[in-house]
């Protein structure tokens, strides 16, 4: 990677950009850590490694040049479905991490079949975040992914649900000197969870849909997204947000925003 790197800007980089500080200006990176790379210290992951590489156009630098074969097709699928998302280029760069991290230890399973990357064994390497919310949604845009794409059936669709709920409890169960105190949770944070979960927004999105949003079949997110109601992956409850409507008092309201950190929120739960 070292030799690949600095041969192709000793070769060609310095003749074209005059300088590291207007090479990181171009690929709208940080000079040192532009610099660092060039230098081998490091190896860019992430954004940083496909900046590189539409740059440099270097084999070793292209998305899941590391990969088994499997695992390197699946990652262009991923590629290709993550593009054809109407979300924005911050939040497309995070799926393309997700989906990176999830197949580079997938392949360091050697799978040499499509049909070995099962639900169960997804789970097997999950991304290992630190953050256990990164590793949840990481986990729920993979198993979208896979569903949307038809690379699993219904039943691998089902057994996906199936591992995720029960992740999501292992990763997040009360403390146990609690859970006799706990109320039943309330609408508003069964249906955030759902959101998130199941349909892979973030807390912060969910706050900017409004009452006028929810539709006879489903909730609108603009740019012509919709969750539809309904249940499994990508799905909502409609007995959820029905619920949440009248615990939080907001059937006759129009305008209000569906924030599950407002007051309305707290006043049910």
């Amino acid at each position: 990677m070292e030799e690949s790197l600095c041969g192709w800007w000793e070769s060609q980089g310095k003749a074209t950009y005059g300088n590291k500080t207007a090479f990181a200006a171009a690929l709208e990176l940080d000079r040192k850590t532009v610099a660092d790379y060039l230098a081998g210290r490091f190896f860019p992951v992430g954004h940083r490694r496909r900046a590189l590489y539409a740059a440099t156009q270097i084999p070793l630098l292209a998305p899941g040049a590391e990969l088994q074969p499997v695992a390197s097709k699946l990652l262009a699928k991923a590629h290709g479905y993550i593009d054809s998302l109407p979300t924005a280029a911050n939040t497309k760069d995070q799926h393309r991490n997700f989906c990176e991290r999830i197949l580079g230890h997938l392949s360091e399973r050697n799978i040499s079949a499509l049909r070995e990357v099962t639900p169960a064994l997804v789970f097997q390497n999950a991304p290992d975040y630190k953050s256990k919310k990164a590793e949840r949604h990481a986990l729920g845009f993979f198993g979208r992914f896979m569903a949307a794409k038809h690379l699993w059936d219904e039943r691998q669709e089902r057994e996906f649900e199936e591992f995720l709920t029960r992740y999501y409890h292992q990763k997040y169960k009360p403390r146990e000197n609690k859970a006799a105190q706990e109320p039943e949770p309330s609408a508003a944070g069964q249906l955030l969870r759902e959101l998130v979960v199941n349909c892979g927004e973030m807390v912060a999105r969910c706050s900017r849909v409004r009452i006028d949003d929810l539709k006879d079949e489903g909730i609108s997110l603009g740019s012509g997204r919709m969750l539809r109601y309904g249940e499994g992956l990508h799905r909502v409850s409609k007995a959820l947000v029905d619920r949440w409507l009248d615990q939080a008092g907001l059937r006759s309201a129009k305008k209000i925003r569906l924030s599950f950190l407002s007051p309305y929120a707290a006043r049910s739960g």
